[in-house]
């Protein structure tokens, strides 16, 4: 979450009530449960999570945060218990003021890739000719 804060263009993050208007829990949850994701293909090529056209700032932070995990390694396959992360977006109100629309990172994950067996299947799983696997920093 660090990296992608310190990525956004300055004067994009401003500091909201006690902490930055983009440091909140649903997008931490996002990138820490598949902020390091990426596809490989047959020839050893990757996509990351991150490999999306956007607009304004989040496509700056988009561009640095794929660099970012490619700088990585693959450690091991992708399996979750979750069914996603993160939320689209969520609403605040407050008495006497507006309602707020605060939008988030999120995603899907495949149902494939879901299980409850995680450690297990990562432990017992060769890496296919195409799938999901997790990229570190080394």
């Amino acid at each position: 979450m660090d990296h992608l804060l310190g990525c956004l263009p300055r004067g994009s993050n401003p500091i909201f009530r006690e902490r930055t208007t983009h440091d909140c829990s649903c997008c931490r949850q996002f990138i820490k449960g598949v902020g390091g994701i990426v596809t490989l293909d047959k020839e050893g090529n990757f996509q990351t999570v991150w490999d999306v056209e956007l607009e304004g700032p989040y496509g700056v932070v988009a561009e640095a945060m794929a660099e970012f995990v490619r700088c990585g390694s693959i450690d091991r396959i992708y399996r979750s218990r979750e069914p996603g992360y993160g939320v689209e977006k969520n609403y605040e109100t407050v008495e006497g003021s507006p309602s707020i629309t605060w939008h988030h990172f999120h995603c899907k994950v495949p149902k494939r890739l879901i299980t409850d067996n995680v450690g297990e299947e990562q432990a017992s799983t060769q890496l296919p000719s195409r799938c999901w696997a997790a990229a570190w920093k080394s």
